[in-house]
């Protein structure tokens, strides 16, 4: 009910962030986005820059690019490549952001990668440099 109505999530569960203390944010999304590529790298950044105005600091963003993948009904999907491709140049677009690369983890017809220690891993690596410059 509450995706219905306009503003509904923002107020339930952004809003409450603005007070709480946090170092940064991890995204890991994308498929959704799929069916209307078109603008995705804007509407992500607008997105990111509405919420640091929101809780009044630039925190950091690792954004995790999704996986290879082929629905194993529609077969595969151009506008998944677009989405990985935006998800890969968010970096150039967004201060204190970083990508971690899982274009390369996925199973061809499973949405969520089976090898999430390398993804991890590669999440840790940008968390690393981008909150902690190691």
């Amino acid at each position: 009910m509450g995706q219905t109505i306009p503003t509904a999530l923002y107020y339930s569960q952004l809003v409450p962030l603005k007070d709480l203390k946090f170092k940064g944010m991890w995204w890991y999304q994308g498929e959704t986005n799929a069916e209307h590529p078109a603008h995705y790298d804007e509407e992500f950044k607008d997105m990111i820059n509405s919420w640091r105005r929101l809780v009044g600091f630039e925190f950091p963003v690792v954004l995790v690019q999704m996986p290879d993948y082929i629905d194993p009904i529609n077969g595969p999907d151009s506008n998944w490549d677009l989405i990985q491709e935006y998800q890969l140049k968010a970096p150039e677009m967004i201060s204190k952001c970083m990508t971690a690369v899982g274009k390369d983890l996925g199973e061809r017809q499973e949405l969520h990668p089976q090898r999430k220690a390398e993804l991890g891993a590669r999440f840790a690596e940008c968390v690393m440099k981008l909150m902690y410059n190691n």
